[in-house]
């Protein structure tokens, strides 16, 4: 829906995601099984790189093309300079069954917006609904 921006109109593009009784059930499906790894911003990077975040830095590959920064691969084991299966800033809370996330402050855009729609959730198993 696309509002003027009179009246009580929202002016701009209006999108129906259907998360609005979305609540993480902080079981880390998305955490461990999507693949992910090459969607971290120029943003975030710079976020954690102001912050003097070494730790999540050392664990990202900085794609650069003629010298140019083309792109991001998360997340790296900071030895072997391989991909990790699943993301290293997963802590298990076994007392209440559930994950936290040790980085949740500044977590990567794309954990922040995930599941983005109630659609998505369905297809990816979250049971956040």
């Amino acid at each position: 829906r696309l509002g003027t921006g009179q009246d009580d109109e929202v002016k701009g593009v209006i999108v129906e995601t259907g998360t609005e009784n979305f609540r993480c059930r902080q079981c880390a499906r998305c955490c461990q099984v999507l693949d992910y790894h090459e969607e971290l911003t120029h943003q975030d990077y710079r976020i954690w790189q102001r912050l003097g975040r070494k730790d999540i830095l050392e664990r990202v590959k900085v794609i650069r093309k003629q010298g140019e920064i083309v792109g991001y691969r998360i997340w790296m084991d900071p030895f072997t300079k391989e991909i990790v299966d699943t993301c290293p800033w997963l802590k298990k809370d076994s007392e209440q069954n559930r994950y936290l996330c040790l980085i949740h402050d500044v977590r990567p855009g794309i954990c922040r917006q995930y599941p983005g729609s109630r659609k998505h959730a369905r297809m990816t198993g979250c049971p956040g609904f």
